[in-house]
């Protein structure tokens, strides 16, 4: 088996230790010939650092490391001196500080590409990177060299909850990009990646770089497409849908590997950026960490891995995503001319494109004029579950002793010895902690809260529809087992024992899981009058 590239960042060590490798070169030499300057914007684990060392190893060794790939055949030009500049873990606490550790840094790329001697007096004074990149460029012939910067937005990001200091920086920055824009005869290539748009126009009035983050020609450039994984990793694939459904790789058969792709999909893919949604995306990172595993768990959570990613956000952008939960993962739509981020998180576009530009959000559906964000797969609901079930418990409307118990029961699904009884008392006190005294009159209703509740507990959980298309109750899947709770709704002068039996048979008829080789099924119904479970049974 073929190591594979997580969190690995060098293309050359990619190459040279003989990585899986999704090769998207053509598109590499399609972006070189079509643009003298781009930018583009992607949420991280896209690839972003990957492509960027790619190009550099392009420019400054030619085809040496593409032998094999599509550009390897493409591929005419000469090489160029290449300064390759990081913006990632530059200290932002002040104007000052800002300075003096990205002079230190652009010194040390410069150094490294063989643009200057550290040591050099003329280098030395320079006391911020415009003036240190001007020394730099001013020497340059015309085309001689290629600008490669990466995480432009790293400063801006990290400064974002400070106005102040967002607007220090910002002004540092535009005055960098103002230096570039003055030179910028003297580059073959020039390109910027970073996380965010940013509103304030950093690169400049008048700027000739153009940004292909909407592009739908470049939609495919980061990230993985379903027919590449296929492609790319079909041997990865096939020993993980093996190790799965417990079968030889020789024996998987095509529909287990669709259902495996399919429950991927549900994970960590529909991610979209073009303004024309025509491709859509897996995140990479996910798809490496599931291909790499044998056994155990089958899907990580990058927002969950990563703690912090779904709690260090500004309270506005937490409600956002909290109401999305609320509203079946639909955020609000956001004006294309208006799709970048500034520190006024009190706008909701502006939150919203926030959200979007960094994965929590996917576009659902585009036209001319607006996008249309919101959840996309399962990692992207859980956070938003986890925040809105959050903010229910922190309302006020339930005791702490009910809240405590609520979070110690969260597990209740998972266990192995769980009973009718146990899913009734758990499904009873999502209704009394979460539903804030909203009266419930339908099955879709009572199974909405714990379904949300189980899915911001880090649960693959979801509901199922019954043969007449209405909520048939809730599934939670894990490896190798799923938990089917049918539910109905008994109303005043109907039998409870009536639709315990309903219940019975939506559970026995509910189809197993992506990978189940058990199931534990059980039927219940809720009293629309009493507001509580009144009978459970296991199937």
């Amino acid at each position: 088996m073929r190591e594979l590239p997580i969190g690995t960042q060098s293309f050359n060590l990619v190459r040279m230790m003989d990585m899986a490798y999704v090769d998207k070169t053509d598109l590499i030499c399609r972006l070189v010939e079509d643009h003298d300057q781009c930018f583009i914007a992607r949420p991280p684990c896209f690839g972003k650092s990957l492509l960027i060392t790619a190009l550099e190893s392009l420019f400054s060794k030619g085809t040496e490391m593409f032998r094999g790939l599509a550009l390897g055949k493409l591929w005419t030009e000469k090489t160029y001196k290449v300064l390759h500049f990081d913006f990632s873990g530059i200290d932002c606490s002040s104007e000052e500080a800002f300075e003096m550790a990205a002079v230190s840094k652009l010194r040390l790329a410069a150094h490294h590409a063989g643009f200057i001697d550290r040591e050099e007096p003329e280098y030395r004074k320079c006391g911020t990177i415009a003036d240190l990149f001007r020394e730099i460029a001013v020497r340059a012939e015309d085309l001689s060299m290629v600008l490669l910067i990466d995480e432009y937005d790293s400063p801006l990001r990290h400064s974002l909850q400070d106005r102040e200091a967002f607007e220090a920086v910002s002004s540092r920055l535009r005055a960098f990009y103002s230096v570039v824009r003055q030179y910028e005869g003297r580059f073959r290539f020039i390109f910027v990646t970073g996380i965010m748009r940013f509103s304030n126009r950093i690169f400049g009035y008048g700027q000739s770089i153009s940004d292909i983050s909407s592009d739908p020609e470049y939609g495919a450039l980061l990230g993985f497409t379903e027919e590449e994984i296929r492609e790319c990793f079909g041997e990865e694939l096939r020993e993980r849908t093996a190790s799965l459904f417990h079968v030889s790789p020789d024996d998987v058969t095509e529909e287990e590997t669709d259902r495996v792709v399919g429950c991927l999909r549900r994970h960590c893919g529909g991610y979209c950026f073009d303004d024309e949604c025509s491709v859509r995306l897996f995140e990479p990172r996910s798809v490496l960490q599931f291909l790499s595993t044998c056994g155990g768990e089958a899907f990580s959570d990058r927002w969950f891995m990563e703690g912090g990613s779904r709690t260090n956000l500004p309270e506005g952008m937490s409600g956002i995503l909290a109401d999305a939960a609320l509203n079946g993962g639909k955020a609000p739509s956001v004006s294309w001319m208006k799709y970048a981020v500034s520190p006024d998180f009190d706008n909701t576009e502006c939150g919203v494109s926030m959200l979007t530009q960094r994965g929590y959000f996917s576009i659902r559906e585009a036209d001319s004029s607006y996008l249309f964000p919101g959840f996309q797969n399962l990692e992207q609901q859980r956070t938003g579950a986890y925040l809105l079930t959050k903010r229910l418990k922190a309302s006020g409307g339930a005791s702490e002793e009910d809240i405590y118990r609520l979070n110690w029961l969260d597990d209740t699904p998972e266990k192995e010895d769980v009973t009718a009884e146990g899913i009734s008392e758990y499904l009873c006190l999502n209704y009394k902690v979460l539903c804030r005294g909203e009266k419930i009159q339908t099955e879709e209703e009572a199974c909405r809260m714990p379904v949300l509740n189980l899915q911001g507990s880090g649960y693959d959980a979801g509901t199922f529809k019954s043969g007449a298309g209405t909520c048939g109750g809730i599934t939670v899947d894990f490896i190798e087992r799923r938990v089917v709770i049918a539910l109905r709704c008994v109303h005043e002068g109907e039998s409870a024992e009536a639709k315990l039996h309903e219940a019975e048979d939506l559970a026995k008829n509910e189809t197993a899981g992506c990978f189940a080789v058990s199931e534990r099924r059980f039927a219940l119904v809720f009293s629309v009058q009493e507001q509580k479970i009144v009978l459970s049974r296991e199937v």
